[in-house]
């Protein structure tokens, strides 16, 4: 430990007034110990003499586009390690192809779902009974997509597999 100092006396030795060293306190400059209301904080002047030297050469780095973007990149980095030790991350590779069978899958009930609801709707005797009759198909196919996703799924690749593998194809690439 070095020179313990009150705050005019740490003023005159950085050459700066007691105003200024309150805002520094703000921004993280050490205090050893916090004055009682009317007495003077005390200080360590190499802690704040070691402060203002690492804080001098943050703010010249910060000027540097590179060294900021390396710095953030880093901070990114330990971001997702803490991410992934906390397993809260999935890789995209793992989730990216379920879900797009899953959206096929959903499509392909979609695209069939006028056949089944043909009936129903010609047998409502009037527009807001078919309407009850739409929404019902509808609720009934996000409820079963939420709860039985996967059976909607296999039952999905079953239809592929049963496709001629060039239909198949052009309904699983997109195109």
């Amino acid at each position: 430990m070095s020179r313990i100092v009150n705050k005019a006396q740490l003023a005159e030795l950085h050459g700066v007034s007691e105003e200024t060293l309150t805002r520094w306190q703000g921004e993280d400059m050490p205090v050893l110990e916090h004055g009682d209301r009317g007495l003077s904080n005390r200080y360590d002047v190499g802690a704040t003499i070691r402060w203002r030297i690492q804080r001098a050469i943050d703010r010249a780095g910060a000027g540097d586009p590179v060294r900021a973007r390396r710095e953030q990149i880093a901070l990114d980095r330990e971001k997702l390690a803490l991410c992934g030790l906390k397993a809260q991350l999935v890789p995209a590779d793992e989730v990216q192809p379920i879900w797009q069978l899953r959206a096929l899958a959903t499509a392909a009930f979609m695209l069939s779902r006028h056949s089944r609801v043909a009936a129903l709707l010609e047998a409502a005797p009037h527009l807001e009974a078919k309407r009850r009759v739409l929404k019902a198909s509808d609720v009934a196919f996000l409820k079963a997509l939420g709860t039985h996703g996967d059976a909607i799924q296999h039952a999905f690749e079953r239809f592929l597999s049963q496709l001629p593998e060039r239909e198949a194809a052009c309904l699983t690439s997109g195109h």
